[in-house]
C-alpha cells in the first residue's frame, strides 16, 4: 500500500474501496483466463498474494508508527504486520519449493504459515484489550466466549478436524499434527475475533475494526474451504477459495485506509476514539447464533451420522445450552441490579432537581436583588455622569464667558480712562493758557468719563453678584413683580408716553423677588430705549403656556424698532450694544440672562426690524402649585 511521509494517507477510503474491488475482480478474471494453464495460474495467484500481503504489511507498520504515545496499540499493529509478514514469507518459501519440485507436506512453509496465527491473534487480543466495567460484565463475556468456543469447536471438529484425522490416520504423527493444527488455529482465531467484536472500537476506527474482523472471518472460511477441498481431492489452484484469500487480504487494505482517515491527533492521543460505544451491539447475539448452530447439529445427528458420538454431542450441546441459560440468568440479575440503580438514580435525581430548583429560586432572588441594585447603581452613575457632563459644560461656558468678560471689561473700562487721560492733557494746556471756558469744558468731560466708569463698575459688580448673592426663593405672584417693575421706571415711561399692559392672573413663581423685579425693569428700560420714533409706544407683559419641563413662559413685548436676526444672540453679551451712541452700558440684557439662568430658566428674543421685539423667559413654578396640579 502506498503511503505518504506525512499524516495524510495517499489513498482515501473511496479510492481504497475501488482498489480492493479492482484487485478481487482482476484476480478472478486472471484465474478464469488462465484456466487451461495451471502453472501460470499458480504463479499469478502466488504473485497476487505476495503483492497484496506486502502492501498490507507496510500499511500496518506505518499505522503502528503513528501511535507514538500508546505503546499497547503500537505493539498490536506491529504484531498484525508481523503476522502478515510471516504469511508472505511462507508464501515465498512455498513458491520456491513448488517451483523446484521440493514441496512436501509438511514443509518449512507450513511452519511460517502456522506462526502467522499466534502472532496475528496476539495482535488482535492486544488491540481489543480493555478492562471490563464490572464482575457481571466479565462473567457474561467469559460465558459468551465459552459458548462460542464449544460451538465453534463442534463445527471445526465435524467439518475439518475429524475428516483430517480419518484421512491421515496412517500418516506420520507430524503430518497429522500439522494437518489438524490449521483448523485448531482457525478455531483460536475465531475466538480472538470474537474478543475484538466484544471490546468495541477503543482507540481504533470502528469501520477499521469491523473490516479487520471480517478479514479474519474470510481467512478462516478460506482456510476451512481449502482444507475441506484438499481432503476431498477437489481443490484446484486459482478457484474461488484462492480469490477469497485475496479478498481477505484486500479487506485489510481498506481497514488501513479507514484508520489513516482519522484525524492525526485522534490517532496519537491517549484518550480512546470512541469510549461511548464500548461494544458493537449486534455482537452480543453471536453466542446465541453459535448455540443455534450447535443445536441444529444435534438435530441433524439424530438421523444422520456425524464423526462424533451422539451422546457426546448431546452432552456438549447440553453444556452450551446450560451456559446460555446461566448467561441469561446473569444478564437478568444484572438488569434487575441496573433497574434498582436506575430507580435509586431517579430518586437521587429528583432530590437533586428539587435542591437545584430551590437553589435556582434563591439564586434568582439574589440575582434580582443584585440586578435591582446594579440598575439603581447604574442609574445613579448615569445621573452622576450627566451632572458631571452638565457641570463640565457649564464650567466651559463660564470659562468662555469669563474670557469674554475679561476682554470686554478691559476694553470698555479703557475707553473712559483714555478719555480722562486725553482731557487732562487738554486741561493742562488750557490752564496754562488761562482759557477758563475750555478748562470748564475739559473738567466736565473728565467728570462725565469718571461717572461712566463708575456706572460700568457698579453694573459689573451687580452682574458678578448674580448667582452668588441671592435672596432665599419665595413664592410670589408674577403680576406683583411686573407692577413693582413698572413703578420703578414710571418716570421714564411717562416721559416717553409709553402705555404698559399687564395681563391678569399670571402664575405664582418661586424665586428671588428683587432679582426678578430687576429682570422686568431692565427689559422695560431696554424697550423704552429702542422705541425709536414710535408715536403710540406700547409694552405688554404676559404669559403663554409652558415649556417641555412644565415651566411657565413669560414675555415682554414692545412695538419698537426691532432687532436684526443676526443680533438675537449677541445682544445678551456683556457691553454688546446695537447702537454705540445709545445710552446705557450694554450690561442690562446680560444681567437679565444671568438672573433667569440662576433661577433655572432660559431667555431668548424673537424680533423683526420695524415690528418690535418680544423677550421670552421661563421661571420655576411655586412648589405648592406643582403639588396641586399633581
Amino acid at each position: 500500500m502506498n503511503v505518504s511521509t506525512g499524516h495524510a494517507p495517499f489513498l482515501s477510503v473511496r479510492r481504497s474501496m475501488g482498489l480492493v474491488i479492482g484487485i478481487v475482480l482482476l484476480h478472478r478474471l486472471l484465474m478464469v483466463w488462465t484456466e487451461n494453464n495451471l502453472e501460470l495460474r499458480a504463479g499469478l495467484n502466488d504473485l497476487f498474494n505476495l503483492v497484496v500481503g506486502l502492501d498490507v504489511a507496510i500499511g500496518m507498520f506505518y499505522v503502528a508508527n503513528r501511535f507514538e504515545k500508546i505503546q499497547r496499540i503500537k505493539i498490536a499493529w506491529t504484531l498484525l504486520g508481523a503476522g502478515i509478514s510471516l504469511s508472505i514469507l511462507a508464501t515465498v518459501i512455498y513458491t520456491i519449493l513448488e517451483t523446484k519440485g521440493l514441496l512436501t507436506f509438511p514443509s518449512i512453509a507450513d511452519g511460517f504459515y502456522l506462526a502467522f496465527y499466534p502472532v496475528f491473534g496476539a495482535g488482535l487480543i492486544l488491540m481489543s484489550w480493555s478492562p471490563l466495567s464490572s464482575i457481571q460484565e466479565r462473567v457474561k463475556t467469559l460465558l459468551d466466549i465459552a459458548i462460542v468456543m464449544l460451538a465453534a469447536f463442534l463445527v471445526f471438529w465435524i467439518v475439518l478436524i475429524a475428516p483430517t484425522l480419518t484421512m491421515e490416520k496412517n500418516a506420520e504423527p507430524l503430518t497429522v499434527m500439522v494437518g489438524i493444527a490449521y483448523p485448531l488455529c482457525d478455531w483460536a482465531l475465531t475466538i480472538a475475533i470474537l474478543r475484538v467484536l466484544y471490546s468495541g472500537p477503543g482507540y481504533i476506527d470502528a469501520n477499521a475494526l469491523l473490516l479487520l474482523a471480517f478479514a479474519g472471518i474470510s481467512q478462516i472460511i478460506a482456510d476451512g474451504a481449502y482444507l475441506f477441498q484438499s481432503l476431498a481431492g477437489t481443490y484446484i489452484v486459482g478457484n474461488w477459495v484462492d480469490t477469497l484469500f485475496v479478498a481477505s487480504q484486500s479487506l485489510l487494505i481498506l481497514m488501513i485506509a479507514f484508520q489513516l482517515a482519522l484525524q492525526p491527533e485522534r490517532s496519537t492521543r491517549r484518550v480512546p476514539v470512541n469510549t461511548a460505544s464500548h461494544q458493537f451491539g449486534w455482537a452480543l447475539y453471536i453466542p446465541n447464533l453459535w448455540a443455534v448452530v450447535a443445536y441444529i447439529l444435534l438435530v441433524w445427528a439424530h438421523n444422520n451420522a456425524l464423526p462424533i458420538p451422539f451422546e457426546m454431542l448431546a452432552w456438549i450441546v447440553g453444556c452450551i445450552l446450560a451456559l446460555v441459560i446461566v448467561r441469561q440468568i446473569v444478564a437478568s440479575q444484572e438488569n434487575a441490579r441496573l433497574g434498582r440503580q436506575l430507580q435509586e438514580e431517579l430518586v437521587e435525581r429528583k432530590a437533586a432537581e428539587e435542591s437545584v430548583r430551590k437553589l435556582n429560586e434563591g439564586l434568582e432572588s439574589r440575582v434580582l436583588e443584585r440586578t435591582n441594585a446594579l440598575t439603581l447603581e447604574i442609574a445613579e452613575r448615569k445621573q452622576a455622569q450627566a451632572e458631571r457632563e452638565k457641570l463640565i459644560l457649564e464650567l466651559g461656558a463660564k470659562n468662555n464667558e469669563l474670557e469674554r468678560f475679561t476682554y470686554t471689561v478691559s476694553h470698555d473700562l479703557k475707553s473712559p480712562l483714555i478719555t480722562i487721560r486725553g482731557f487732562l492733557g487738554f486741561l493742562e494746556k488750557d490752564a496754562l493758557a488761562g482759557n477758563l471756558d475750555h478748562v470748564r469744558k475739559d473738567t466736565a468731560r473728565i467728570v462725565e468719563a469718571t461717572n461712566k466708569m463708575q456706572r460700568l463698575l457698579t453694573e459689573l459688580l451687580e452682574l458678578s453678584r448674580v448667582g452668588r448673592m441671592m435672596n432665599p426663593p419665595v413664592d410670589v405672584s408674577f403680576n406683583s413683580i411686573a407692577q413693582d417693575a413698572v413703578e420703578m421706571v414710571h418716570g421714564r415711561l411717562t416721559q416717553r408716553g409709553v402705555v404698559v399692559t399687564i395681563a391678569e392672573n399670571m402664575p405664582i413663581v418661586n424665586g428671588d423677588r428683587m432679582r426678578l423685579v430687576q429682570v422686568i425693569q431692565n427689559l422695560l428700560d431696554n424697550a423704552v430705549k429702542f422705541m425709536g420714533d414710535q408715536t403710540n409706544p406700547i409694552i405688554g407683559i404676559d404669559q403663554r403656556g409652558e415649556d417641555n419641563n412644565g415651566k411657565p413662559i413669560f414675555f415682554v413685548h414692545d412695538n419698537g424698532t426691532g432687532i436684526p436676526s443676526e443680533h438675537h444672540e449677541k445682544i445678551f453679551g456683556i457691553f454688546n450694544k446695537l447702537d454705540p451712541n445709545a445710552e446705557g452700558t450694554g450690561i442690562g440684557l446680560s444681567l437679565v440672562q444671568r438672573i433667569i439662568e440662576a433661577h433655572g430658566g432660559r431667555v431668548w428674543v424673537e424680533s423683526e426690524v420695524g415690528k418690535g421685539s418680544t423677550f421670552y423667559f421661563t421661571l420655576p413654578k411655586s412648589p405648592e402649585l406643582k403639588t396641586n396640579e399633581h
